[in-house]
């Protein structure tokens, strides 16, 4: 499927996490399309949980839409609320993000 483009997100396959208090699943859009250098990926996170432990990247940014419903987006100031049809680029201060 790699590179077959366009791709639909139902035919990617993804990946679930369920870990303590990460319950995800991933997409890699980005790697299914061909891309070789954006990473994209759909990830759905169980009410409640994280997607990823708290961390932070030295030398990259990133892009957060949320689809649908709420959460909270952990930053080094302090969290901040997201919600649905929000589009935040988080440089690297980005420590984590956690579903209502």
């Amino acid at each position: 499927m790699r590179g077959d483009v366009p791709i639909h997100v139902d035919d990617v396959p993804s990946r679930r996490w369920d870990f303590g208090e990460i319950a995800a699943a991933r997409r890699r859009l980005g790697l299914a399309s061909g891309a070789n250098r954006l990473g994209i990926a759909l990830i759905e996170v169980d009410p409640g949980q994280r997607s990823t432990p708290p961390h932070s990247h030295a030398d990259e940014d990133e892009l957060f839409l949320v689809l649908e419903g709420a959460g909270l987006s952990y930053q080094t100031s302090g969290p901040a609320p997201t919600r649905s049809a929000l589009t935040m680029c988080c440089g690297i201060r980005l420590m984590g993000m956690r579903t209502r």
